[in-house]
């Protein structure tokens, strides 16, 4: 496993209603020349967190103002073949007419039937959007098998041009059903440097190069803790995005797995400990209780540094989540 692994960070606004979705021709791009794609869109600068991006990408592009707190979180596309990690993000309301502000760029914005996209419709993004409306909010390479794949080997990318890399980073969150209480598994950190002695989630680590977050979740699961996920049974929960120290953070479950929790690396787990969710230890480290917390209130997506409970995104159509 590899700490020095560093990816782009992209941002996408998804504009609907009444069963229309906004999309613009892209013209004269380096990449996906002539599709069209998400109502605007763009590369997260250093210093700025994804909403801080679609906020300014959205004024940039096509003259809408946007209050952070109507940002909806929808679904996270990780194209690790070209180092790209993207954020799809939705609003319920705006200010302002979607109007084309960079017309070197775009060669259209019109509004179309989420059921009759056009033909030339960025293959990766009608993936994303079926997967939206089906519940599911992580895809990557391996499902979305489509153009974005072939971007690095057609040099589409200047490599100079995006120079804000961020580290990426993936925890499993363990669960259980015991006396009719609900347990979640932690585990003892010692002799790592971080938050030693103290109790964190079952696994956790880095993203390495070429690998998505899903392979590093079932890779650290694994290494760490002895068990075999499927890929097909992991659950995306939550996303974290600390923009001040550059981390992005994955948080994943399961519905099953094979084997039983040991710890596999004793010289950096002092040991592993079913905790009830509603009385754990009080040498937790602080915010995987708020990251608990977060998913009981539908949040998914925060960009503080580990204070989910900070977070103004709050999933408005949710009360919360079962854990």
């Amino acid at each position: 496993m590899s700490e020095k692994y560093y990816s782009r960070l992209a941002v996408d606004l998804i504009l609907s209603e009444s069963q229309k979705i906004l999309l613009q021709l892209r013209i004269n791009k380096q990449y996906m020349n002539n599709l069209y794609g998400p109502a605007c869109g763009g590369h997260v600068e250093k210093g700025e967190s994804f909403t801080k991006a679609i906020i300014r990408e959205a004024k940039e592009e096509i003259g809408i103002d946007i209050d952070e707190e109507n940002l909806k979180f929808l679904s996270v596309f990780h194209s690790y073949k070209t180092d790209h990690v993207l954020l799809f993000f939705t609003v319920n309301k705006y200010r302002g007419v979607p109007t084309i502000k960079e017309q070197n760029l775009c060669g259209g914005l019109d509004w179309f039937s989420k059921d009759n996209l056009p033909e030339n419709t960025i293959p990766y993004f009608e993936k994303i959007l079926k997967g939206i409306d089906d519940g599911i909010i992580y895809n990557d390479n391996d499902n979305c098998d489509d153009a974005h794949n072939n971007v690095k080997s057609n040099n589409a990318i200047n490599e100079n041009s995006y120079k804000y890399r961020s580290r990426l980073a993936v925890n499993y969150l363990m669960f259980r059903e015991k006396e009719g209480k609900k347990e979640i598994l932690l585990q003892l950190r010692q002799n790592t440097g971080y938050k030693d002695n103290m109790y964190d989630f079952a696994c956790s680590g880095h993203v390495d190069a070429n690998e998505s977050f899903a392979d590093a979740v079932i890779r650290e699961a694994k290494e760490e803790i002895g068990i075999k996920i499927k890929k097909e049974n992991l659950k995306l929960l939550a996303v974290n995005h600390d923009y001040e120290q550059d981390h992005v953070q994955l948080f994943f479950t399961s519905d099953s797995y094979e084997g039983i929790p040991t710890v596999c690396e004793p010289e950096q787990c002092g040991g592993l400990l079913w905790a009830d969710i509603n009385n754990l230890p009080e040498d937790i480290i602080p915010y995987v209780k708020n990251v608990l917390e977060c998913i009981k209130r539908g949040i998914k997506y925060d960009d503080g540094n580990f204070q989910f409970l900070n977070s103004s995104l709050k999933d408005k159509e949710h009360i919360g989540q079962e854990i």
